[in-house]
């Protein structure tokens, strides 16, 4: 799986690189078929944001998590990519799905499909 990683006002280390492979590696088995993966790491004030891209025949995964800290936004937004290929796996394969899903402390995660 090709892994890109963009870093908005942060700049991206290896270990960050290392980790987001790692957490995404569980939603790569779930669905061997994806095959894209862009991981983006943002940085605004106290807020850490980490959004997932997936792309992979007849999917697109979208998940997006916000945490005080950076590696623990990676873990959140890898957490709802693996639960969103899992309710993607039970949908219809009838056209292109997209799941997206945004977390914030606040708020539960709740994934809504969207077919094209």
């Amino acid at each position: 799986m090709q892994l890109i990683v963009t870093g908005r006002h942060v700049r991206v280390t290896g270990a960050m690189k290392e980790y987001a492979r790692e957490k995404l590696g569980r939603v790569v088995t779930r669905r061997p078929h994806l095959n894209e993966a862009h991981v983006i790491m943002d940085v605004q004030k106290y807020r850490h944001i980490a959004e997932i891209t997936v792309r992979g025949k007849g999917l697109e995964l979208f998940c997006r998590a916000e945490t005080p800290d950076m590696y623990a936004s990676i873990d959140s937004a890898a957490n709802l990519a693996h639960l969103s290929a899992a309710a993607a796996a039970t949908a219809p394969e009838s056209g292109r799905i997209t799941v997206s899903v945004m977390m914030s402390p606040r708020k539960s995660p709740i994934p809504v499909m969207y077919p094209r």
